[in-house]
């Protein structure tokens, strides 16, 4: 409301706020734009949103073309993110709510990384449309103006990220929408490490642990989200020869083949000035 430059009275319940803000911006508010237990019907919200919309010469339109440029839709992205994410993460939790709804990666022994994913594509599609797309057999996980992809990253590790396959990266870049990337940074817990390791092994099937097996994270707490941009080829090459992205060449495959590289970020130099940062929400203070 601050934006769109309204004063109204906050304290009023859903449904005031929502008739105030309806006749502010001369659009109709009945009956059916709201129900009992003071609750904003799907009628209601779509009669509220058309006002602004309306204002902002957006009605009609889809939403990737409101978006003036990626620093735009990198912040509402991060608004919508910042709103999913619970402030602690209980691993049990997580992976019985992936398990529950049937999500592909629910085994996953990194499952942080893969709950964001589950719940963050989740919410920018219910809040935005849009959705995952596939390039070069590549998944990136959501695309609307731009194609983004979600990685979570702990604290206390190497300050870089192992990003997409490469040849995905470029192909994306050469179709002049730009890529991101949205880091989830959290702190990692594994004082139930053993336990939830059983449990984890237990529920995907998997045989007892030995001694190659690594401790996993019984629990995650989200600090800080980063979202990244390149526009363009051009682009990634001026960072990479700031040392903000390299080229990160991977093991062969169990058989021998050869795997395709694959890009890598660097943290701090990305996020220097002019580097590729665009936007940042701090989470530890909620």
């Amino acid at each position: 409301m601050v934006g769109l430059g309204l004063d109204l009275d906050t304290s009023l319940n859903k449904v005031e706020l929502g008739a105030a803000i309806a006749h502010r911006f001369g659009v109709a508010w009945g009956d059916s734009a709201w129900s009992t237990g003071q609750t904003i019907t799907l009628v209601g919200l779509n009669n509220v949103l058309a006002g602004p919309e309306r204002l902002l010469g957006a009605l009609g339109r889809p939403l990737a073309d409101t978006f003036a440029s990626p620093f735009d839709e990198a912040h509402a992205l991060l608004a919508v993110l910042d709103d999913a994410i619970a402030a602690r993460w209980d691993g049990r939790a997580c992976v019985e709510e992936m398990r529950a709804a049937e999500y592909r990666n629910w085994r996953q022994t990194e499952w942080a990384g893969w709950y964001f994913e589950y719940l963050g594509v989740a919410a920018l599609i219910n809040a935005f449309g849009g959705g995952p797309r596939r390039v070069h057999n590549t998944s990136f996980d959501y695309a609307l103006r731009s194609t983004w992809d979600l990685k979570a990253h702990s604290t206390g590790k190497e300050r870089g990220a192992i990003l997409n396959d490469l040849d995905a990266v470029k192909a994306c870049l050469g179709e002049g929408s730009g890529l991101g990337f949205i880091v989830l940074t959290g702190d990692p817990d594994y004082s139930g490490g053993l336990k939830f390791d059983a449990w984890h092994r237990d529920l995907r099937g998997a045989g007892p642990a030995h001694e190659r097996s690594r401790a996993l994270k019984s629990g995650f707490g989200p600090v800080r989200l980063d979202a990244f941009h390149l526009p363009d080829a051009s682009a990634l090459d001026l960072a990479r020869s700031q040392g903000a992205y390299a080229v990160m060449q991977q093991g062969r495959q169990p058989d021998g083949a050869a795997r395709k590289p694959k890009l890598k970020i660097n943290f701090a130099a990305a996020m220097k000035p002019h580097g590729s940062l665009v936007a940042s929400r701090d989470l530890a203070a909620r």
